[in-house]
């Protein structure tokens, strides 16, 4: 037998052995469902009642079967933004086969889901919310990263929680800071410079101005963005003159209506209109609800931390947004465990957007 001969043999070992150990770690592990299910009207039923209900519970969202046979209905809790909601489930049913058309016009308690393919025929389901989860929905936002890298960014990216990084572009760190973020499981989001009512400081660059034409604010937005890329949403970096400038906010907005991305007001001033305006133009959109560190105090953080826990158990749901600092993380490390022992579920800015 020729070498030739011999090595494919020995690549057709090779090979064999690299299958039949993938098998068994999976058969241990359960890496892969081979398993690919398409609903018809046989199983849905059994489908609705086991296999959606893990899934939307693997992926955040806990569900709770009310009902049976063709009377179905989840309960879940209340907090979850709208946009998110959709996308979780409409991209579930995308799976099995099956489109779904949604109805929200049963006012603020939930939601219906018609459901059609080839095999079945408008099949409806009902989504009702039913109280908070535990205790209530936190997002944390980190602003004005960028400007450095030391040990308190090290601390953020190695937080465990679902968390979410605002980047101001156009610093030394800027590019590495949102690439570090996303290979940490943080959520990226453009801090984006805007107006103030005072400039504190030197003026960032990426400025943007309420009296700017869309065309210039289009060509800073795609200049930021650039310099911060894999952003899932924006928010603003001071801005409390420009927020409160209806006519300048709406050329933003046109902007970035077609980004595919949402935005949070920071809330700088209470004159903005940035969050009402999103949301009348139809942009995925929330607000802050506490600053975590007008002060630095320590003290004064954790009575901040307290207020945000207050407002997400009254409301369901709350944004707090802290600053790279190290009494703001050091808060965090203290309260964060006893937050999670008290019933709060950490999530992403994104899952509370309408």
């Amino acid at each position: 037998m020729n070498r030739y001969f011999k090595r494919i043999i020995l690549i057709w070992i090779a090979v064999w052995l690299l299958v039949d150990i993938l098998i068994l770690v999976n058969n241990h592990y359960g890496f892969y469902n081979s398993e690919i299910i398409v609903i018809n009207a046989d199983n849905l039923g059994k489908y609705l009642k086991n296999n959606f209900i893990r899934s939307l519970n693997a992926n955040g969202l806990p569900l709770q079967l009310n009902g049976s046979g063709k009377d179905i209905q989840y309960n879940y809790p209340d907090g979850f933004g709208k946009i998110w909601l959709q996308k979780q489930i409409r991209k579930e049913f995308e799976g099995v086969g099956a489109n779904a058309k949604f109805d929200w016009k049963t006012g603020n308690n939930g939601f219906d889901i018609t459901l059609n393919n080839m095999d079945i025929k408008s099949y409806k389901v009902r989504f009702r919310k039913k109280g908070n989860i535990n205790s209530g929905l936190i997002a944390i936002i980190i602003d004005d990263f960028g400007y450095f890298w030391d040990e308190r960014v090290d601390d953020l990216m190695k937080m465990e929680i679902p968390m979410a990084f605002a980047v101001i572009p156009g610093h030394e760190h800027s590019e590495r800071i949102a690439l570090e973020s996303l290979n940490n499981q943080k959520e990226l989001i453009l801090h984006l410079p805007m107006e103030p009512i005072k400039q504190q400081g030197r003026a960032e660059n990426f400025l943007l101005k309420g009296k700017m034409s869309e065309n210039e604010m289009r060509n800073i937005i795609e200049a930021a963005l650039n310099g911060v890329q894999g952003a899932s949403g924006i928010n603003n970096h001071q801005g409390s003159k420009m927020t409160g400038d209806r006519r300048g906010i709406k050329r933003f907005l046109a902007v970035i209506r077609p980004l595919n991305l949402y935005f949070i007001d920071s809330m700088t001033h209470a004159s903005s209109v940035a969050y009402t305006e999103a949301l009348q133009m139809g942009i995925p959109a929330s607000r802050r609800t506490i600053f975590l560190d007008d002060s630095e105090d320590i003290k004064s953080i954790a009575y901040r931390l307290d207020e945000l826990k207050k407002r997400a158990r009254d409301e369901g749901w709350a944004i707090g947004i802290g600053h790279v600092n190290a009494k703001t993380i050091s808060a965090l490390k203290k309260e964060i465990p006893s937050m999670i022992e008290e019933g709060f579920q950490f999530v992403f800015p994104s899952q509370l957007v309408n």
